[in-house]
């Protein structure tokens, strides 16, 4: 009975929230780019009071993974934050069809675009590993304004999600089914970038426990899966958000990957290599990352592989 309701929450919640984009998406593309924040303030209010159980856990995990680095943090505080970006990201999103690519150049400044366009060279494509963090869909739109040639993975399985994929597709970025493997392949072999965001609990038969920012977290290993079998590079990349409302993409050298003789092994160490770059990175700013999501959920049946050695976590 219990999963049933929670069954029925979760599909109530998808037909509000294709309403809500619907809704928007008029009203969002006819506002101008600076005005964006304002309106996002407003929505993110309303999340927050819509949604206060969010609000808990966020300000929760806050205090357990930041606790020792930040005494005396405001979590209240930062977690309405990080509501704040989270909305606007998606208002930004809804606003990218309706720029022109050198308007998303205006609002946004690239670093580090040397190393991307060097692991595209090697003509093998490229991996690229970011999070949902800063202004990532803005990022992303960046990089394809300046003919970086983007692909990235999204679901097809609702409206919403339809019109957030018709939205990147404006921008020149090809949409991937999330368990579309072999097309995956196929765009790393076809020269482009994939960016895969897997900071996002993911149950799945591929995933580990491995360490995400001090604590056990259910991991995806699609990003070494594909680094291992296409032998292409992997490079990290993040969209902070500035105080001004632009936003600056930061592209860093590729990863040197872990490489064991044990494919598992392999998969596990290149798993916690990633979540370790990603959780260096939300440290850095830890306001612009999506708390609202429940990271660290447990399951059983799962081992917790640590850099120290695997053992037993009773997850």
């Amino acid at each position: 009975m219990l999963h049933k309701r929670r069954t029925l929450r979760k599909e109530v919640g998808r037909v509000l929230l294709s309403a809500v984009l619907r809704g928007l998406v008029g009203p969002v593309r006819r506002t101008p780019f600076s005005c964006l924040p304002r309106l996002a303030r407003r929505l993110a209010w309303l999340v927050r009071v819509l949604a206060p159980s969010r609000q808990r856990m966020a300000r929760e995990n806050m205090r357990r993974i930041l606790g020792e680095r930040y005494p005396g943090a405001d979590f209240g505080r930062l977690a309405a934050t990080a509501t704040f970006n989270a909305v606007l990201t998606g208002l930004e999103l809804l606003k990218l069809p309706a720029m022109r690519p050198e308007e998303v150049l205006s609002v946004t400044r690239i670093e580090g675009l040397e190393h991307l366009e060097g692991a595209l060279a090697q003509g093998r494509g490229c991996l690229m590993l970011t999070a949902h963090f800063g202004a990532w869909e803005l990022g992303g739109a960046a990089l394809a304004a300046r003919g970086i040639p983007m692909s990235v993975i999204g679901s097809f399985s609702s409206r919403a999600a339809l019109l957030v994929n018709e939205a990147r597709e404006a921008m020149g970025i090809e949409v991937i089914e999330a368990d579309d493997l072999r097309g995956m392949l196929r765009a790393l072999r076809r020269g482009r970038c994939l960016a895969i965001l897997p900071d996002l609990s993911h149950l799945a038969r591929n995933s580990v426990v491995v360490d995400f920012m001090g604590r056990p977290a259910l991991t995806a290993v699609g990003v070494p899966l594909m680094a291992q079998r296409v032998g292409c590079p992997v490079v990290p990349g993040f969209s902070y958000r500035e105080a001004d409302g632009t936003c600056r993409v930061r592209l860093f050298p590729a990863l040197e990957l872990v490489t064991s003789e044990d494919p598992a092994e392999e998969l596990r160490a290149n798993a916690a290599l990633f979540n370790r770059v990603i959780g260096e990175r939300i440290f850095e700013a830890p306001e612009q990352w999506l708390w609202l999501h429940n990271r660290w959920k447990h399951y059983s049946g799962y081992e917790y592989w640590s850099e120290a050695g695997s053992e037993k976590s009773g997850l």
